[in-house]
């Protein structure tokens, strides 16, 4: 089974579609967990938090270091 000489067509073609499949779902899997530990998503803000004094900034406050310099 692992020479592909061996195999008919058909077992080829569904070889290719179930790795390609699994590549896939490897690819969808890497993305969630990156998403995961990156996903900046804007706090809401409302009428009553911005009359509280809060800022109006959809930004995070700035708690992580700032981008490389530019050379």
């Amino acid at each position: 089974m692992v020479d592909p000489k061996n195999r008919l067509a058909h077992g080829r073609v569904a070889q290719a579609t179930l790795v390609a499949l699994m590549v896939c779902v490897a690819n969808l899997h890497m993305l969630a967990s990156w998403r995961q530990t990156t996903d900046r998503r804007p706090v809401a803000h409302t009428a009553a938090t911005l009359a509280s004094g809060q800022s109006s900034s959809p930004l995070p406050p700035a708690r992580s270091r700032p981008p490389p310099a530019s050379r």
